[in-house]
């Protein structure tokens, strides 16, 4: 009768034992930059990431602000922030 369960924070995401930073959309292009740089190019990273590379682009040049996904690949998500005073 020996129980075999995980310990109680196994079943807790790791990221929920990080506390969250708030960035902002030019600190996410910033990483993408650098994941760029480290890959050696632009397509290499998107392929990598299971990103477009045409976005990417636009991404890299302002033209355009990072979808969903190139923030899943440089480990952000949106939130909404509400700032003091607003009610």
């Amino acid at each position: 009768m020996a129980a075999t369960s995980a310990p109680a924070c196994a079943s807790v995401p790791l990221r929920a034992l990080v506390p969250a930073r708030l960035i902002e959309e030019v600190d996410v292009v910033a990483m993408l930059r650098a994941g760029v740089d480290e890959a050696g190019s632009q397509r290499v990273y998107a392929a990598r990431h299971g990103l477009n590379a045409n976005d990417l682009s636009s991404v890299l040049g302002g033209r355009r602000a990072p979808s969903a996904s190139m923030l899943r690949a440089v480990g952000a998500r949106r939130a909404l922030v509400m700032d003091g005073g607003a009610a």
